[in-house]
């Protein structure tokens, strides 16, 4: 059962995207590091107060953030699901997608100087809360499903732990988002990886070999 959420809930989400939008503009501008949320609050006439109303740190903008970006990615992937003979594809190419489809939001949702401060950012200092973060993504439950059921059927090989692949997955993605902003940005992210994400995807493949058959 859904649960509608009340005026002042909505109100107070409808704070925090100006609260990350402001934050988002600053950043890009500025540098992480440079911007108080003094700045944040002052650049949108909210006070400093409604902010940590809603928000502990400004490293909790970096974990809100990802998280606008993970809803943005499985409303994206819940409508390719729905587009005919999606459910037939194999688990390599299923991984495939989740691949492009998060990288494209993400560098859609963001410019590159920001993605790239936020890079610097975490590296250099990472918030406590963002550090153990990182390590998750709201697609996980989803790949992990794709995952157990490709290694049942013998499409994603089975000599790797589940979760092994999934951080193997995290890893790969996150740095064609580094590369891309070193190189600022300056070309499709997903066109430029074609050959890297199919050398990936085929080294994820299994050998056609169901869990229990024999040898």
């Amino acid at each position: 059962m859904s649960i509608t959420p009340s005026a002042r809930q909505i109100k107070s989400e409808e704070n925090r995207k100006t609260l990350l939008k402001s934050a988002l503009d600053l950043f890009s501008r500025y540098g992480y590091n440079a911007v108080t949320v003094d700045d944040i609050v002052k650049n949108v006439n909210m006070s400093k107060g409604s902010f940590y109303n809603l928000f502990r740190s400004k490293g909790d903008l970096i974990i809100y953030r990802s998280e606008v970006l993970g809803e943005d990615t499985l409303e994206a992937y819940e409508k390719l699901r729905e587009t005919p003979g999606y459910e037939k594809k194999n688990a390599v190419d299923k991984i495939r997608d989740l691949i492009e489809l998060t990288i494209a939001i993400s560098t859609a949702s963001s410019n590159q100087p920001f993605l790239s401060q936020m890079f610097i950012s975490v590296m250099n200092d990472p918030p406590e809360d963002a550090r153990n973060y990182f390590e998750q993504h709201q697609t996980d439950e989803i790949v992990r499903e794709i995952i157990l059921s490709g290694q049942a059927n013998g499409e994603l090989r089975a000599d790797v732990d589940c979760d092994e692949i999934l951080r193997a997955i995290h890893v790969f993605r996150r740095s064609l988002l580094l590369e891309w902003c070193y190189k600022k940005g300056k070309y499709d992210i997903i066109e430029r990886n074609r050959a890297p994400i199919d050398i990936f995807c085929r080294g994820i493949a299994g050998d056609g070999k169901k869990a229990g058959d024999g040898q």
